[in-house]
């Protein structure tokens, strides 16, 4: 049964007067689905932040991060950059890689941010928590001693014909 749109206008008019708009409007099958979410602020007065700060920041994701075999015995490195939402309530959305490396380097940096969830200080508009983008930059270096690590892990020596690692 199709309903005419003035009376779908005034059900939502009625309704958001009775404060149960998406109750009523979806008991009525007029509106299937009803996006609650704010809008994400793109110029919010304070911006999102990590709890602890920068300085807590950097400290989980050096506690976190493993660097991926795959990309270590290529020697790959580089910067990826992870964009996400930060929402009102600290967690966090739409994750996803805005500048790519490599697919592993990618999949490890998306598997920390998702770490993070419930662990964000959210941006403020007046005084009010606001939904906003926040862009993560994960430089992915390989240092000196996992070069080393690799190399003591990948020596391999002859003892009675079998080959075995050494370690």
């Amino acid at each position: 049964m199709k309903i005419p749109q003035q009376i779908t206008t005034l059900l939502l008019a009625a309704c958001l007067l009775c404060g149960s708009v998406q109750t009523a409007l979806c008991q009525n099958n007029v509106i299937d689905e009803i996006q609650t979410e704010r809008p994400v602020e793109r110029f919010p007065d304070t911006k999102a932040e990590f709890q602890g700060g920068l300085e807590g920041l950097m400290q989980f994701l050096s506690k976190n991060i493993s660097y991926p075999p795959d990309a270590l015995d290529a020697n790959i490195q580089g910067m990826v950059l992870v964009e996400f939402v930060v929402k009102t309530d600290g967690s966090i959305d739409n994750i996803k890689v805005i500048k790519s490396v490599h697919e592993s380097l990618d999949n490890e940096a998306i598997r920390v941010v998702k770490l993070t969830d419930n662990k964000w200080i959210p941006a403020k508009l007046n005084e009010e928590n606001v939904t906003s983008t926040f862009i993560l930059p994960m430089q992915f270096k390989i240092a000196e001693r996992e070069r080393k690590m690799k190399e003591n892990t990948n020596v391999e020596t002859k003892q009675n014909g079998k080959k075995t690692k050494k370690t």
